[in-house]
């Protein structure tokens, strides 16, 4: 199991790093653990929406684990939440 913490800020110059992280672990289970997150931007939340349609595509798990109120507010503010983010047994 392959397991991101994120950064405090997720976005603007930052979402080529993250993809590139979040694609160094395709194929396996991940956490993404978003407890830090203080802002995190519309692109990055889309990545991780586009995450999530690969990693159901290879029948492993993206979860999302001790997600932050900033991260959450983020989400909300776009009509998402956790679980539409995420793959396998807790989604």
């Amino acid at each position: 199991m392959a397991e991101i913490k994120l950064e405090p800020i997720v976005a603007g110059d930052s979402v080529e790093m993250f993809i590139a992280g979040i694609l160094a672990s395709r194929n396996e289970n991940l956490t993404i653990n978003a407890s830090e997150v203080t802002r995190i931007d519309t692109p990055c939340i889309e990545v991780l929406l586009s995450a999530k349609k690969l990693w159901v595509e290879d029948l492993v798990s993206l979860q999302i684990e001790n997600p932050s109120q900033a991260f959450n507010t983020a989400l909300l503010s776009l009509g998402l939440n956790n679980s539409m983010l995420e793959t396998g047994e807790n989604a």
